[in-house]
């Protein structure tokens, strides 16, 4: 390809971007423009119109970008955006705060891709300046809206995968779906072999399908924290002031003098491995070093699914008739206080009263249906 063919690719590359950030700034500047107009609270009103003035001024800094490139470009809302002010003016304009913030993050994301994208000096120096703007906005969105009580916490999250927590519930979760099914086949007067076997499969299915929930959901958050750790990255190295003073402020926030805040802020950033951990963990709330693996998770939650189902399963393996469910509902139900007064390890209470209370959840779950299992079990027999 010529040299003349890949600078007008080039080009027209550039004025697409160039023209969705327009239209993107546009569009924001509309809706703050009318949540201002519909806000009652004065206060909140002169933010909402600061920031639609502010998106206003970003959308300007594209034009003139685009009027260099020869494009003249006509505002149009598109399709969402008419759809969002229709629901902003029917709901309220509260409706479109956390849509707003999530639009946010967006830009964010975005206007930080085209910092690699975009060689050219003067769009990245407007372009680290919007990406000020914009980390600031989502901040003030979400105190707006109520979610958080700083604007630190606005971001975050809760660690996910093994832990005893999950390994207790998930034999719980094992003993009572599984002991529930046992009763309920036996209610039905049916031969060993088969409450067995209902058993088994039962089992397997549950280990699976915990074991894969585990999985997916564990992965899920990884990625999110995978990917809010590698935008925090990217903001140290492009925000390193704005970012030093966010932790400055973060220390303030804790009681520490302003002066000491900052200069501890100071030290921190000069290491960008201990700059990242610490940001990660004041602002992000989660460490770098401590995020699950999905397979541990996955492998985990089965094997503790089927800790739990091996109980109720295990007596109708060795004993028959009767006495297969005589012992397995004792085996069962001692299972639930122990588990009940082993779930004490997390909330601290009374493990006797957390004992009894599961106790009693797994006598009525397999009272219910073993009764079911002996009427419906009656009624096809017959």
């Amino acid at each position: 390809m010529s040299g003349w063919k890949i600078g007008r690719k080039r080009d027209k590359i550039k004025k697409k971007i160039l023209l969705e950030n327009w239209q993107d700034e546009k569009e924001a500047s509309m809706l703050y423009l009318q949540i201002s107009l519909r806000e009652e609270d004065p206060e909140k009103k002169k933010v909402y119109h600061r920031l639609s003035e502010i998106e206003t001024k970003h959308a300007k800094i594209w034009e003139d970008e685009l009027n260099k490139l020869g494009v003249k470009p006509l505002f149009r809302p598109r399709l969402k955006s008419k759809l969002l002010s229709t629901f902003g003016k029917i709901l309220g304009h509260k409706s479109l705060l956390e849509i707003s913030e999530e639009a946010e993050d967006s830009a964010f994301s975005g206007y930080f891709k085209q910092v690699d994208i975009f060689k050219d000096k003067e769009i990245n120096k407007k372009l680290r300046k919007i990406l000020s703007d914009e980390k600031s906005h989502s901040k003030i969105l979400s105190e707006l809206s109520g979610k958080v009580i700083s604007p630190f916490h606005n971001k975050r999250l809760h660690k996910g995968g093994a832990s005893i927590k999950d390994i207790i519930f998930g034999m719980n979760d094992g003993l009572l779906s599984i002991f529930s099914l046992i009763a309920g086949i036996s209610g039905a007067a049916v031969s060993n072999a088969i409450v067995l076997l209902s058993g088994l499969a039962g089992a397997t299915a549950g280990a699976i399908s915990m074991a894969a929930g585990a999985y997916v959901s564990t992965k899920a958050q990884k990625e999110v924290l995978e990917r809010h750790l590698d935008m925090e990255r990217k903001e140290l190295e492009i925000l390193p002031e704005i970012e030093e003073e966010e932790l400055a402020l973060v220390y303030q926030l804790k009681g520490i003098p302003a002066d000491s805040a900052q200069e501890i802020a100071k030290n921190i950033m000069s290491n960008k491995e201990v700059a990242l951990d610490t940001m990660a963990r004041e602002e992000l709330g989660f460490s770098p070093t401590n995020i699950s693996s999905p397979f541990k998770a996955g492998f985990l939650s089965g094997i503790s699914f089927v800790l739990g189902a091996s109980l109720p399963i295990f007596p109708f393996i060795i004993f028959e008739g009767s006495l297969a469910l005589y012992i397995t509902g004792i085996l069962s139900l001692g299972g639930f206080f122990i588990i009940g007064a082993g779930r004490t390890i997390i909330t601290g209470k009374n493990p006797w009263i957390s004992g009894l209370e599961m106790f009693l959840i797994g006598t009525g779950a397999s009272v219910i249906t073993y009764l079911i299992g002996d009427l419906v079990g009656g009624a096809i027999i017959d």
